[in-house]
């Protein structure tokens, strides 16, 4: 059996407490499977998701995600910027490929000693772009939609990579040194959502 498989999924409510005092209920997806840690992800305005070890109690749960209030709330008030996402048609995924590329080719004219070795466009609904360490990009086709800036950012992003593969200070280092303003646009980032 594949270790990482869920095998039993539930929908329960818990109620948050914000700075104000007033009461937030949230809808809570429990995964329990073979994982031996805990870990939430807030996956839309008053819905997390939680996966759990299968031995583990639901009042265990619960208080984990209460210890996480303060995350959590963070993070949904982040979400209420965030444009709500409309799944691309055919047609706007040809178009997110085309522009995609069409910009990938005025970057690397214009940024100089950024080279990967061979990119990709693909639709992706977790991440904006990666990096492999035989220096292969792949950035998602959404890349079209978005401001030329944080589409500048992006590749940035992947192409630090190639220096180093982690997210090390020198890492950080290597993208302001092509983007100086990259924390605004790295924030701005987060509120265009993947489709």
């Amino acid at each position: 059996m594949n270790k990482s498989m869920r095998f039993k999924s539930d929908l329960i409510k818990i109620n948050l407490e914000n700075e104000s005092r007033k009461t937030i209920e949230l809808e809570c997806e429990l995964i329990f499977s073979y994982r031996k840690t805990l870990s939430l992800q807030v996956i839309a305005i008053n819905r997390i998701k939680i996966r759990a070890p299968q031995k583990c109690s639901k009042r265990y749960i619960l208080d984990f995600v209460r210890s996480k209030s303060n995350w959590i709330l963070k993070h949904l008030n982040r979400m209420k910027d965030i444009v709500p996402a409309v799944p691309l048609n055919d047609e706007e995924i040809s178009f997110g490929k085309k522009e995609t590329l069409k910009r990938v080719q005025v970057f690397l004219a214009t940024y100089k000693g950024l080279h990967p070795k061979r990119i990709t466009i693909r639709h992706q609904k977790t991440r904006w772009g990666s990096c492999s360490s035989k220096g292969n990009i792949s950035l998602n086709l959404n890349c079209g939609f978005i401001p030329q800036e944080l589409f500048e950012y992006v590749m940035v992003h992947e192409l630090a990579h190639l220096y180093e593969m982690n997210h090390s200070s020198t890492f950080w280092s290597i993208v302001e040194s092509y983007l100086p303003n990259y924390k605004q646009l790295r924030k701005e980032l987060k509120k265009y959502p993947l489709r």
